[in-house]
């Protein structure tokens, strides 16, 4: 079994039903379509799934001044395709001030839709008087 990409992040294999990776970086979880590893770094996980007419962008981890930049680049990147980009942000454990900018910038900008937003994160960016993620 290779490890995913979430799994080389963590250091814990996927279970069985979790799916396989393939040396092109898409990982195939069992009963889903495809995801595309698009940004791996030691504190963050962004894969792609393309679906006629959208594409699902996934945050998997921490976003921070160390990596905002990055994260930038590849979620407006993916915002220029055709078709609704919806970003779930539901496995996001942790963005900073500089992350929080970023995220409901880009969105607006790229016309990202956000879902599955955690609690925690609507309030921060209400108390930063930042607009709410769409």
């Amino acid at each position: 079994m290779r490890l995913t990409a979430h799994s080389a992040m963590t250091g814990r294999r996927p279970s069985s039903s979790a799916g396989t990776s393939h040396p092109s970086g898409t990982t195939t979880r069992a009963g889903a379509e495809h995801e595309d590893l698009l940004h791996l770094d030691p504190s963050l996980c962004i894969t792609r799934s393309q679906r006629p007419g959208s594409c699902l962008l996934r945050l998997n981890g921490e976003i921070d001044s160390t990596n905002c930049a990055a994260v930038a680049a590849v979620l407006a990147g993916a915002g220029q395709q055709e078709g609704t980009v919806v970003l779930d942000a539901g496995r996001l454990s942790f963005a900073d001030v500089a992350g929080l900018r970023m995220l409901s910038t880009v969105a607006a900008r790229h016309g990202l839709r956000v879902r599955n937003v955690p609690h925690r994160t609507r309030q921060l960016l209400a108390l930063l008087r930042l607009p709410a993620l769409p």
